[in-house]
């Protein structure tokens, strides 16, 4: 019996230690579209960091662009600069959110009595930015290409150039935004055999405090603008 039990750790040490066919970066793509938990899975059983590090810096560049389009409202901010600082500042800044939502989230499932490993976590969250690698072609790309420099001057003149054209490029931030959450959900919830609930949760516990904190930092952007306007 000991023997028997000998041979099938052998085997299954064997199946752990034998080379994984990696998929190209395009297969990850589509399959997190076509088939997620399949692909999830696949991730969470060989995690590759460096589609996590492209994947979480194209994410990213798409966040970051966004947020410049947003605060220009209280800052001009020219088209050239604001396109250099979202590539370069917004591919960091991609990666160095991954690692600290890795820790929240380390922590929150910990504390929901999961099993958390960074490396899965990192994948899951690096995965379920995919639907932002597709905003960023489907909605970010034409947005800049439709409204060039507009779109970071003051006072958002840009949404009444093409009101229509500019809130439906919106909701489909708006679409991809949930679309993501959806998958980062169902990343925890594989991760840790959790339910809906308890998955939702653990990505909830974290969000609360950085919520309150971007909370702040829009009200101090904003009241920085007015008196900024004033003078």
């Amino acid at each position: 019996m000991s023997e028997y039990l000998s041979l099938k750790e052998a085997e299954h040490l064997a199946e752990e230690m034998a080379p994984f066919p990696r998929p190209a970066i395009a297969s990850v793509l589509a399959g997190m579209v076509r088939s997620p938990e399949e692909t999830l899975k696949q991730a969470f059983a060989h995690p590759i960091m460096d589609y996590a590090h492209i994947l979480a810096a194209v994410g990213g560049v798409y966040w970051t662009l966004n947020f410049l389009v947003a605060q220009a409202s209280a800052r001009a901010t020219g088209l050239g600069p604001a396109l250099a600082f979202g590539l370069v500042g917004g591919a960091a800044l991609g990666i160095a959110y991954l690692y600290a939502l890795t820790v929240l989230l380390v922590w929150s499932v910990d504390i929901l009595d999961g099993e958390p490993h960074r490396k899965q976590i990192r994948m899951a969250l690096a995965y379920a930015g995919v639907p932002a690698v597709l905003a960023l072609v489907l909605v970010t790309v034409p947005r800049i290409l439709i409204f060039g420099s507009a779109l970071f001057q003051p006072g958002w003149g840009w949404v009444a150039q093409n009101p229509a054209v500019a809130w439906a490029l919106a909701a489909g931030d708006v679409a991809f935004l949930l679309w993501s959450v959806v998958l980062v959900v169902k990343g925890l919830r594989l991760m840790n055999e959790f339910h809906v609930g308890r998955a939702l949760a653990a990505l909830v516990v974290p969000l609360a405090p950085m919520a309150l904190i971007g909370m702040l930092f829009w009200v101090l952007m904003a009241v920085g603008g007015f008196f900024q306007a004033e003078h």
